[in-house]
């Protein structure tokens, strides 16, 4: 085996280092001198967002610098590297990726080297828009202090989804019924279920929402990049 593949003994960050320096797929730099000046701006646009796959995934390591990340499963990292930097090349956005190094990085911490484990997870924050994670958060905040009530299920779901309406009506959403059609989009992720409460038709998290959430918080992702915005 060539010296420059990392083994199970080696930390993850080797993984991604050795990964993200290799050119993104799509950008050959042997021929992007050459290129037209389409194909070089698309090679450009693919370089950007590469580095910004990159800088995400190396500021949640190194956030957890002090812990432990041997690679356990040669296959499951490189794949999970593999789906994240697509994730990165599609153009993510900043709080997408963020969520899916953190949940590499706790997928790995607890062991888990179940490879299609990760490119669920993947699949399914990739496709969330911004607007969406922001949405999902909120419903998951309030329908976990719903749980606290002590009122009867029916009830917890009818004052969540008036809860969430107060929250997100008329901004962002400009009513009720944006709201509820932004709800309806989002159950393709399986982070959202319809519920009927009262004969009403309304939207809260699942269970695998709960799962997710306790891999990597989608509000701390949302309040990181609130944080630290650029501008």
């Amino acid at each position: 085996m060539s010296s420059d593949v990392p083994t199970s003994t080696q930390n993850l960050a080797a993984y991604v280092e050795l990964y993200f320096d290799q050119p993104p797929e799509g950008v050959d730099a042997s021929t992007a001198a050459g290129a037209g000046m389409l194909t070089s701006g698309i090679h450009d646009l693919l370089r950007h967002r590469d580095t910004k796959g990159r800088t995400v995934v190396v500021e949640e390591l190194n956030a957890r610098a002090e812990k432990e990340l041997l690679v356990a499963n040669d296959d499951a990292v490189y794949a999970a590297i593999y789906r994240y930097r697509r994730a990165a090349l599609e153009g993510a956005a900043r709080v997408n990726l963020r969520l899916l190094a953190r949940i590499m990085i706790a997928t790995e911490l607890s062991g888990d080297t179940t490879p299609d484990r990760y490119l669920v997870y993947a699949d399914i924050i990739a496709a969330l828009t911004p607007e969406e994670v922001t949405l999902i958060a909120t419903m998951l905040r309030i329908d976990r202090r719903m749980l606290d009530t002590g009122d009867s299920v029916e009830e917890q779901l009818a004052s969540g989804w008036r809860a969430l309406k107060q929250a997100m009506v008329p901004d962002p959403y400009p009513s009720a019924a944006a709201l509820q059609a932004a709800c309806s989009r989002a159950t393709r992720s399986g982070l959202v279920l319809p519920q009927t409460a009262a004969g009403i038709i309304s939207y809260h998290t699942s269970p695998l929402m709960d799962l997710l959430e306790d891999l990597a918080s989608f509000a701390q992702a949302l309040q990181y990049e609130r944080d630290n915005a650029e501008g």
